[in-house]
């Protein structure tokens, strides 16, 4: 019979998986993930080890985990689970890639390609796989792409406070912002949330988006001269359709390319957005 989780600890488990050329994972990892590792009872870094050290500006974050593993969907599940059934109330991190309905896991090896779909979250996080009523997540944060898609299975299996992009994110830049927010320990995970949300992580993101669609301009057409993809030119709309989004839908024609990024963005919270890191919820 299942019971009623009671954690006394917390821990935070960081989901590590992009799965690019080695170079984009260069860029990738300038992230800091410590800055998810401070104040927890246990810390689980599940993430290959692609660059060399001298290059790997989240090397710390290795040595700062207790626990460093391969960021497979098995692993995943497994450090969720094993966090649980100690007695841990988990802050769960995911930077990954996503589309409707998941997030990308590797199969083993860096570049491999696997999923985390929902289906897979609510089974094999249930009471009969884990032994509790309910999986104690206090919060989950992700930068994956179409994530407000998979708040319901999150929250059906007991998580707290979770948030997920309405379509493309673009700003997974703004997590320093958040993680600085959130280990204030007063600040509500949705105040969290909204204070990440910078113009200078806009700002940083324009520019790059900018040299982007003038890098590719050859596979998507380009805009004419004086017009840019973050305006609202046609221009726009063919850049974003072509290079960004799932559905055609996805882009809003009564909103320019800069807007449609923060549109797409936008992360969807579901759960109880006022608990903060001092929060102590409870199970049943």
């Amino acid at each position: 019979m299942a019971i009623a989780p009671n954690p006394t600890k917390t821990a935070s488990i960081l989901f590590f998986y992009y799965g690019d050329s080695k170079y984009l994972t260069v860029f990738q990892e300038t992230l800091r993930m410590r800055r998810a590792m401070e104040g927890y009872d246990l810390t689980v870094l599940l993430k290959h080890q692609e660059t060399p050290s001298f290059i790997d500006i989240s090397e710390g974050d290795e040595r700062n985990a207790y626990v460093v593993d391969a960021p497979t969907q098995a692993n995943l599940f497994k450090h969720l689970i094993q966090a649980a059934q100690s007695d841990h109330m988990v802050d769960l991190w995911i930077f990954s890639h996503g589309s409707t309905g998941n997030f990308r896991s590797s199969a083993g090896t860096h570049g491999s390609v696997d999923s985390v779909r929902a289906q897979e979250i609510t089974t094999e996080l249930s009471p009969a796989k884990t032994g509790l009523t309910q999986m104690p997540i206090r919060m989950l944060w992700t930068t994956a792409c179409y994530n407000g898609s998979l708040n319901s299975a999150w929250t059906s299996i007991g998580a707290k406070a979770v948030s997920g992009a309405r379509t493309t994110n673009f700003f997974a830049n703004q997590f320093g912002k958040f993680a600085e927010e959130w280990n204030k320990g007063n600040v509500t995970y949705a105040q969290a949330l909204e204070r990440s949300d910078t113009a200078a992580s806009r700002g940083l993101v324009d520019t790059a988006m900018l040299a982007h669609a003038t890098a590719t301009r050859s596979k998507w057409g380009g805009c004419p001269v004086g017009r840019t993809i973050l305006g609202d030119s046609p221009c726009a709309k063919q850049y974003f359709v072509q290079t960004w989004y799932e559905r055609q839908s996805d882009y809003q024609d009564n909103l320019n390319g800069r807007e449609n990024m923060a549109f797409g963005s936008e992360k969807i919270v579901a759960g109880t957005g006022s608990l903060t890191k001092n929060s102590r919820p409870t199970w049943t």
